[in-house]
């Protein structure tokens, strides 16, 4: 695991404790508000530390996905907007031959690591690993 996975897992894992710590708090809050022989209250301070559980990993993975999707969206983004600059100094008259050739080699590179990574991102989900940020 990169040094950069293990930074998005454990702010992930920070943010689904917290979550689960503030779920579980509020749990048993609510259990002790109810009245001592409520049935509610002995199962709600019974089960707290099993909810406590679920909801932290489900946080955990929510986001860990909003994070990752976020990274991509940025990458989609920035990949976008470097492709349409280049178009755009393509049919600008006043750029020279020499630039736009210049300009021609690097929109291909551009395109060529996109399809690689894409491709890539394929073959990885095609081989059931998880896909990453392309």
């Amino acid at each position: 695991m990169s040094d950069a996975q293990k930074e998005k897992t454990s702010g992930s894992a920070i943010g689904g404790g917290a979550t689960a710590a503030s779920s579980g708090t509020l749990i048993i809050m609510i259990a002790n508000s109810l009245p001592q022989d409520s049935l509610y209250k002995i199962a709600l301070l019974h089960a707290a530390p099993t909810i406590t559980v679920i909801i932290g990993a489900i946080a955990t993975y929510l986001i860990s996905w909003v994070k990752q999707h976020l990274a991509r969206r940025e990458l989609e983004d920035a990949v976008s907007d470097a492709k349409s600059y280049m178009v755009e100094m393509l049919k600008n008259p006043e750029t020279s031959d020499g630039h736009k050739n210049n300009i021609r080699q690097k929109l291909e590179q551009l395109e060529s690591v996109t399809v690689e990574s894409k491709l890539s991102a394929v073959k990885k989900f095609a081989d059931g690993s998880k896909i990453t940020n392309y």
